[in-house]
């Protein structure tokens, strides 16, 4: 927390509470999947500037789920699954205590974390653009509270990556407040039927919270009011968000002294989570607010049988990000998670050892048997995709074994599709090995059938990539060096783009040109057939790029996962062999 921060300052927790509840705790789409093509695109790659830049051969690059298991909030008590964004997250797994979020906190305004200036004066950038709207038409209006929300999600996407000044974030974030506060007091009056004056209602607690979460006293104490007013309106869910908009005045109070023990919070919260049926986003935000609160009050009792309230609520939620997160909380602290936990982190240290695969069946069954649920087997198939990166693959079948051992706890529909999937994947991964690839679906750029014929003989990595993937360009500088080093050996590298569009690995090409093969694996009869669905993705289980598998002279798969030192000896190994 930045040393300007008290945390004792009612006004200042209002503000994180106001920052957690509406916009400030922004879901992070990490990595390599369709979802962070907007952030991530082959028009915005870094390959090039990567390519200047020192490459350390002894760290391998960041690997990305396809699927993204996890929500990321920085207001929640934390210490179960990592998120799928780095090699071994498991050994960079949070650990239990709260952070704030919202502004002051974590990169936002007032933190101490140097921002990096991207404005201009001809910044086209939308939170920079907007102007107030004129219309009084309700359509418009609510059309321009979804602009609106864009511009200001925009606006905190820059602030997290610091890329606006800190002044910039509060200019901005005060007009983006004001202005979809206009807009949503207009709507009110000319809205025609029950919705739009619910888009209203709700739009007008978002900004107020907007501005108060920006240090707008007036704004706070509107907001206390008009909560006060519709927490008995007859739309529920509404009513739920004033209701939870109250419950962070509660918290407020009890942080700063007037509230003198934990009970009215606990009897409120409980109000609260009974209504499991309208349990969202903010509100596990706003629990995490409150956690962070109690533990930093000391009062251990309230914060335990506060998270135990708050995991037991959203555990089957409709959001399964949320019920992973239930069960982060359930789990966090528990001897269980710290075995799991200690023996993944000996595996990725040494992945060869006996010892430590021994503690890691030991700890996955404890896991399961002290906690039976579903969300356990896909943490643990999550956690096999995980360490199965770093190397230790005996550790990652273990997992991967358990699950499936284990699937008749689970009943949810969706919830036994997305272990059934990560199985599946996962057993065809492991089935690599030891036989050839089929790649038969290549094609060049022309669209022209590959020449598998032409690997004969050779050592051959098959790297499958895609231009929206920042770790995979941040491999290729690398890979280049290795390249090469033994392209006159017979190693040859064949890149398997993945990418939606042709038009974009053209680009790409034609920019930033890959020396050694690019291909791509489509079907002629399918043009869904692409990115994760791809068919040598899909057959060879992928799920996660870059993805790396390493050929022998006879076209068998030897190694996967391999970078830098380990990369290099076992291409070494393999050209030397006869």
């Amino acid at each position: 927390m930045a040393a300007s921060m008290k945390s004792s300052n009612s006004k200042l927790l209002v503000r994180s509470s106001f920052a957690t509840l509406f916009g400030f705790s922004c879901l992070a789409i990490p990595g390599c999947s369709q979802q962070a093509d907007a952030e991530v695109s082959a028009k915005k790659s870094k390959y090039q500037a990567a390519a200047d830049e020192e490459s350390s051969a002894s760290n391998a690059p960041p690997v990305v789920s396809s699927k993204n298991e996890t929500i990321a909030n920085p207001s929640v008590v934390s210490s179960g699954p990592p998120s799928n964004s780095s090699t071994s997250p498991v050994a960079n797994a949070p650990k239990p205590g709260p952070t704030n979020g919202g502004p002051g906190v974590n990169g936002g305004p007032g933190a101490s974390n140097a921002i990096v200036p991207n404005v201009s004066n001809t910044d086209t950038r939308s939170f920079m653009t907007i102007q107030p709207t004129k219309s009084s038409v309700p359509k418009e209006l609510m059309s321009y509270l979804g602009t609106a929300d864009i511009a200001f999600k925009e606006l905190i996407l820059g602030m997290q990556a610091r890329q606006v000044t800190q002044d910039i974030v509060l200019e901005r974030g005060a007009a983006l407040g004001k202005m979809k506060l206009e807009a949503a007091e207009k709507l009110a009056e000319v809205a025609g039927n029950p919705t739009e004056k619910d888009v209203a209602v709700f739009a007008k607690i978002e900004a107020l919270s907007q501005l108060a979460g920006f240090g707008d006293p007036d704004a706070a104490r509107t907001l206390e009011g008009f909560a006060k007013e519709i927490a008995t309106i007859e739309n529920p869910k509404t009513a739920h968000q004033a209701q939870l908009v109250l419950f962070s005045f509660r918290v407020s109070e009890y942080d700063s002294g007037q509230m003198k023990t934990a009970a009215p919070l606990l009897e409120e919260m409980d109000r609260l989570l009974a209504k499991k049926e309208l349990l969202a986003i903010p509100d596990f935000r706003m629990m995490g607010q409150t956690l962070g609160v109690l533990q930093k009050q000391g009062d251990k009792e309230a914060f335990d049988a506060a998270r135990l309230k708050i995991a037991d609520a959203f555990e089957e939620n409709a959001d399964s990000r949320l019920v992973m997160e239930a069960w982060r909380l359930k789990v966090s602290g528990s001897p269980q998670e710290t075995a799991l936990q200690g023996s993944l982190r000996k595996l990725i240290e040494d992945p060869d050892s006996k010892d430590a695969l021994g503690e890691l069946k030991a700890a996955t069954d404890d896991m399961i048997k002290t906690f039976p649920i579903a969300t356990t087997l896909l943490v643990l198939a999550s956690y096999a995709m995980e360490i199965e990166v770093t190397g230790a693959l005996d550790a990652s079948k273990l997992l991967i074994d358990a699950a499936k051992a284990n699937s008749e706890l689970v009943k949810s529909p969706e919830f036994k599709q997305d272990l059934d999937r990560m199985i599946a994947d996962a057993t065809k991964r492991f089935d690599l090995f030891g036989k050839p690839i089929d790649l038969s679906t290549l094609s060049n750029l022309k669209g022209e059938p590959f020449d598998v014929k032409s690997l004969a003989g050779k050592v051959v990595l098959v790297d499958i990539w895609a231009t929206w993937c920042q770790p995979c360009l941040a491999s290729f500088p690398e890979l280049q060096q290795t390249y090469t080093a033994n392209r006159e050996k017979g190693f040859e590298i064949v890149g398997v783009n993945i990418d939606a569009e042709k038009k974009d690995v053209d680009a790409f090409q034609a920019k930033s040109p890959l020396p050694w093969i690019v291909v791509r694996s489509t079907d002629p009869a399918d043009a869904e057939a692409v990115e994760f669905k791809a068919p040598l993705a899909r057959a060879m289980g992928v799920t996660a790029i870059p993805m790396m598998v390493l050929l022998d002279k006879k076209g068998n798969v030897v190694a996967m996962h391999l970078h830098g030192k380990k990369l290099a000896d076992k291409i070494a190994e393999l050209l030397a062999a006869p």
